[in-house]
């Protein structure tokens, strides 16, 4: 499979992201209190936050955004606005870490918690 890069919505021209769920900032001249300086290309490092997923922060305007890869990969590819409540980007194969667009998929909420209550049952019986 083939890396491809789109623009992160809202982010156009700044920042891209991967079907393999990478994160890159754009060559671009910004102005800062010594005049102008010139940002080169570079693939972001994502920390992993305190639930276990990669997360990073963007950055526009002086205002700094954190958000998590996947929810990134479905912003560009999949044309998912996050809305805190009714949809969510769901980790198919339940790793929190695999943030290709293979793995991904949008769910309600109530189908997200089913599965993952289907997924503890399994793992209890397993026990």
């Amino acid at each position: 499979m083939i890396e491809t890069w789109k623009d992160i919505p809202e982010y156009n021209g700044i920042y891209q992201v991967s079907n393999f769920g990478n994160v890159k900032s754009l060559s671009r001249v910004v102005v800062n209190n010594k005049g102008f300086r010139t940002i080169p290309d570079k693939v972001l490092n994502a920390g992993i936050d305190n639930v276990g997923y990669y997360r990073l922060n963007l950055s526009v305007n002086s205002k700094i955004k954190t958000f998590r890869v996947h929810v990134l990969v479905a912003m560009a590819f999949l044309n998912y606005k996050p809305n805190y409540g009714k949809l969510v980007c769901d980790h198919i194969d339940e790793n929190k870490l695999n943030n290709n667009l293979s793995n991904l998929q949008i769910i309600s909420i109530g189908d997200n918690i089913r599965k993952n209550r289907a997924i503890k049952r399994i793992k209890d019986l397993q026990k």
